[in-house]
């Protein structure tokens, strides 16, 4: 019986971290972001600044929105919710996305922060895929 009370205690403390870390992770996300540096297709390692005005809105509960500014308007491109996969990467789990097919449903994201309002995004989708730069919107 002592074992079964400290396998359950155990489970329990294991829970609670984990929840702690995907509720830190969601913190760290919370807010405007917005592009301010983007690959360039076909030389790795390259980087320029956007052609447009790309921005990302997080909450803290885990939803998303990808906007942009084109044409004097703000456009909503995608939005759904993000589920983290380890401690550098997390899936965008997509309600819409006006730039791909309807089939589209999910979307890889490898993220680093390099400072607390600053982090390299590497995202897949299909057979897209870009790095970018986002900077916390203040």
């Amino acid at each position: 019986m002592k074992h079964v009370f400290l396998a359950s205690l155990c489970l329990a403390a294991h829970l609670f971290v984990s929840a702690q870390k995907i509720s830190t992770k969601l913190e760290l996300f919370d807010g405007t972001w917005q592009v301010t540096m983007q690959s360039l297709p076909g030389e790795p390692g390259k980087f320029a600044p956007p052609k447009t005005n790309d921005f990302k809105v997080y909450d803290g509960v885990g939803n998303f929105s990808h906007i942009i500014y084109v044409n004097n308007k703000y456009v909503e491109l995608s939005k759904g919710t993000i589920e983290f996969t380890s401690d550098s990467t997390y899936t965008e789990k997509l309600e819409k996305h006006l730039a791909v097919p309807a089939s589209v449903k999910e979307g890889k994201i490898v993220f680093r922060f390099l400072d607390a309002d600053t982090f390299l995004m590497k995202w897949s989708l299909n057979n897209l895929s870009g790095q970018e730069v986002y900077k916390r919107v203040k």
